[in-house]
């Protein structure tokens, strides 16, 4: 899906900054009585945090534009060096209501968006990791996940920010993975070692031949056919490796792994 860009920054009254832009809702928070701080994800800005102020009083205003994972055309206005913008509206483009409705579906979308949260900086655009979280929110929007389609999109996405799993070699001899016998996927080398080269008292997840073959078609773009033992393997050795990046595990994933 192709998402379009929009005009820079706009002067307004005094040191007014208008401006709008597609953008994913990441996270919001209650403030005071009636506000929102909402955490969002411009395609033309990274991300940013606003104010939208009466958001909760009021539906008339934002409607159910600042649900979680709602994709948006939103205007806001930035205030000088302030680090938190002024939200002025949003309208949606694709909405969260199919999501909602499946346990299957909300827990894929918590995981992504915190994946989003974890990963992006603040006011850095990038635009390959928006246009890949959008259409993997408007497939949620249209159908149930399935085990392949999140792990290819958790695959692409450590791609995008630079923690590409290694899987084609054995990081030590070179030998061409899968290969035989069961493999190691080492959490600080972020590769996989072939049975001869694994070390045992490293940070590994052992692998075998299927899951690993799976995961580097995944990787590739390419369709795997993975069983649930296989499925479950990944998911697990992929969050694994996602809390070691990050140094903690995401609670999204909670929801994600109840299904």
């Amino acid at each position: 899906m192709i998402y379009p860009t929009h005009p820079p920054l706009t002067k307004g009254r005094g040191e007014l900054m208008q401006h709008t832009t597609r953008a994913i809702i990441l996270k919001k928070i209650a403030y005071g009585e009636a506000d929102l701080i909402v955490t969002f994800f411009g395609r033309d800005e990274g991300r940013l945090s606003g104010m939208a102020k009466h958001a909760r009083a009021s539906q008339r205003r934002f409607g159910g534009a600042l649900e979680l994972g709602s994709i948006v055309d939103l205007r806001y206005v930035v205030r000088g060096a302030s680090n938190i913008v002024r939200i002025e509206d949003a309208n949606i483009h694709i909405p969260t209501v199919g999501i909602m409705n499946s346990l299957p579906r909300i827990g894929a979308m918590s995981n992504a968006l915190e994946l989003a949260l974890a990963f992006i900086p603040e006011k850095q655009a990038a635009p390959e990791k928006f246009d890949l979280l959008a259409d993997h929110i408007a497939e949620l929007s249209r159908s149930d996940p399935t085990p392949s389609s999140i792990i290819a999109f958790e695959l692409k996405w450590l791609s995008l920010v630079g923690y590409q799993p290694a899987l084609e070699r054995c990081m030590s001899c070179g030998g061409q993975a899968p290969g035989e016998g069961v493999w190691s996927f080492s959490m600080d080398h972020g590769g996989v070692f072939c049975g001869s080269c694994k070390k045992p008292n490293a940070r590994r997840i052992d692998v075998k031949n299927k899951a690993l073959e799976g995961m580097r078609l995944l990787s590739n773009g390419g369709k795997a056919a993975l069983g649930e033992s296989d499925s479950r393997a990944i998911q697990g050795l992929l969050a694994n490796y996602v809390q070691h990046l990050l140094g903690r595990p995401l609670p999204g994933r909670m929801i994600f792994e109840r299904w």
